[in-house]
Parts: structure tokens; C-alpha cells; sequence
């Protein structure tokens, strides 16, 4: 047994001894919290999901499952779920919470000798902290974080559009021109109803305005959003109001296994980034084509940086690896209703609604 693994078992020998004594709604801490059977495997599964969510988007925690709340551990009622195991209890966490929730779980007979069959067939979970650098959300998009020995609704997934804040402090020329060009005057990705612009002689600027990309607040007085910056912005000013377009790609060197990886980090504008996709240059093109068909690889980048959580700061991690799968890796979690289980047949949700 690990030294960790030790420390683990004797915390839990330490609170079950004080749960002969006291009841766990007096016990409860920042990191330790006990739930009981509940009503149904469904009520049972949302309650310990949201603990761990809580748990892992703060210091991580220990989860006891079984216990009454309101009485010492020596009278636990006997589970009336036959389908509830440790082994369960874990995959739910993973399967139900966004970035997955990664934990461990057995029966508290394993850590603790001598217990009566009720009590050794509670369900410890051990929850670490999280290793992302966002933060979990359940599967309802709500992002819930421990506070001493409560939970709270930190923020609701499908409330963390940003993409129309504006940026009063950002003048227009802080978007680079090469990229507004390419962006409407392209024949590969350009406006649906771009033809109508076209016979009209619609400016570049009149186009932002057009889009709500900037808004006229007084002649001479545009003000860009924070979807303008991420779609135009030039490297110096994404670098100094937002880190949320960095692109991390993290190559794991083909000669051999056990060489360290390398990683290039890419500063540009969304549109520079597509750019590079479509005209086959630029760094993401040298690091990930061939990785996928081109247009795979094209729609993998697209949404990766179209329906990103931008409230959360960091990048988004792209790794190739020897074997030839490429992963990516966005910071934040799904929308409202929406999960692994039903993202291809469910209802479409736009997060960044000026960036579609």
C-alpha cells in the first residue's frame, strides 16, 4: 500500500470512529460529507455527482454514502438499491459530470475492520482536486463549488456567453485588416448572404456593425466586442486583454516512446486560425495536418474554438500522439441538456452566439 493510500485509509478510520460518536451533520466539513441511500438510484446518483463536482472544483474531498444524517453511524440503514456498488457510484460521477470527474471508490469494510454489515457496506468516494484548468460542471450545466461545508452554484453553463461584452477601451484599429479581408472577401469561408453585401459596396466596418461585432455608441465611437477581438484581434492586444485564444499543440515525438514531448503554443486570432487550415501554412497546419482528413481536422479546430467556454481563461490543448490519434481538449464543460449521450441527435445550443 502507497503512502497516500495509508494517509487515505487512516483519515477514514479517524471519521468513522468519530461517527460512532456524533452524527455527520455535525461532522461535515469542507472536505468530508456523508449522504444516505435516498430514495431511488437517480435521486442517489444526482446527489453524489454534485458533491463531487463541489469537491473537485475546490480542494477535493471524502464522500461517505449511506449513513442517516441525523444519527450515529451504528444505526446506517441497509441499502435498498441492488444495483448500487462502489464500481457504480464512480462510473456515475464520471458519465454524469463535465470535464469527467475522475475518482475512487470501495466499501468502507475495505478501509475500516470490524464492522457490522450495514455500516462496512457504505461507499466512501474519494474525490481529488480538479487536474483541469477550468472547472466541472454536472450534467445539467451547473458549475458547483465547495464552500466550507456547503455547495453553491458558482455559475450555469449555458449562461457563459461572452461573446458580445463589449470593449470600450479597445479603438477599432486593434483589429488586424489582413484578417477582416480574408474574412469577408474570401471565397472559401465567407458571410451566407454575402452577394447582398457585395452589390451594396458594404465597407469592412459597415459589415462588423452589421454582424454586431461593434456597435456605433456616437459618430466616430465604435465599440468592438470581445467576439470582434477574438475573431480579428491582433497577437499584442489578445495577449493583453485575453489569453482565451491561445492554441496549444503538444506533439509526442514518433522515434520513441520515452522521448519528452514537445509543445507549441500558438497567439492569433480565430480567422488567422482557420487561415492557416485552409491555406495548408502557419504553425496548427504543420503540427496537425495529416493528423485527420483535412476536413475532419478543419471541423475539430472550428468547433474548438467556436463554442469554447470563454469565460474560463487558458487553452485549448491539441495533443498528437504516435499511435496517430490527435486529441483536443477545450477548457469548461457542455451546455445545459446537453452531454456525450445525445451531442450528435440533441437540440444544437449556441454558447458564443456573435462567433457562430
Amino acid at each position: 500500500m502507497t503512502s497516500s493510500s495509508e494517509n487515505f485509509k487512516s483519515l477514514v478510520c479517524q471519521l468513522v470512529e468519530q461517527l460512532h460518536h456524533k452524527p455527520p451533520r455535525e461532522l461535515e466539513r469542507a472536505d468530508f460529507e456523508v449522504k444516505g441511500w435516498c430514495r431511488s438510484e437517480k435521486e442517489l446518483r444526482r446527489e453524489v455527482v454534485d458533491t463531487a463536482v463541489c469537491f473537485a472544483n475546490a480542494e477535493g474531498g471524502i464522500l461517505l454514502v449511506g449513513p442517516d444524517d441525523t444519527k450515529t453511524i451504528d444505526f446506517t440503514p441497509s441499502c435498498h438499491h441492488g444495483g448500487v456498488t462502489p464500481e457504480w457510484l464512480a462510473e456515475e460521477i464520471r458519465k454524469f459530470s463535465h470535464p469527467p470527474v475522475d475518482c475512487t471508490a470501495v466499501w468502507l469494510r475495505e478501509l475500516v475492520d470490524s464492522l457490522p454489515a450495514p455500516v462496512g457496506r457504505c461507499v466512501v468516494i474519494n474525490v481529488p482536486k480538479k487536474g483541469i484548468l477550468g472547472k466541472h460542471t454536472t450534467h445539467a450545466g451547473v458549475c458547483l463549488v465547495r464552500h466550507k461545508d456547503t455547495c453553491e452554484v458558482d455559475y450555469l453553463a449555458h449562461e457563459d456567453d461572452y461573446s458580445s461584452i463589449p470593449f470600450e477601451a479597445v479603438p477599432l484599429d486593434c483589429l488586424a485588416q489582413e484578417s477582416l479581408s480574408w474574412a469577408f472577401h474570401n471565397t472559401v469561408v465567407r458571410p451566407r448572404t454575402h452577394a447582398r453585401w457585395r452589390s451594396l459596396h458594404r465597407s469592412v466596418n459597415d459589415l462588423l456593425a452589421d454582424f454586431n461585432l461593434v456597435s456605433l455608441r456616437e459618430p466616430g465611437k465604435d465599440c468592438i466586442t470581445l467576439a470582434a477581438l477574438l475573431l480579428f484581434g491582433k497577437s499584442k492586444i489578445l495577449e493583453r486583454h485575453t489569453d482565451g485564444t491561445f492554441l496549444r499543440i503538444t506533439v509526442v515525438d514518433p522515434a520513441g516512446p520515452l522521448r519528452e514531448p514537445y509543445t507549441y503554443t500558438c497567439q492569433q486570432n480565430i480567422i488567422d486560425s482557420l487561415r492557416d487550415l485552409w491555406t495548408h501554412q502557419g504553425t496548427i497546419w504543420e503540427c496537425l495536418g495529416g493528423s485527420a482528413p483535412e476536413r475532419c481536422l478543419q471541423e475539430l479546430v472550428v468547433n474548438a474554438l467556436i463554442h469554447r467556454d470563454y469565460r474560463i481563461s487558458g487553452p485549448i490543448n491539441t495533443r498528437l500522439v504516435p499511435a496517430g490519434s490527435l486529441e483536443i481538449q477545450n477548457p469548461g464543460g457542455f451546455l445545459r441538456n446537453l452531454g456525450p449521450h445525445n451531442l450528435i441527435n440533441g437540440n444544437p445550443v449556441h454558447r458564443n452566439r456573435l462567433l457562430n
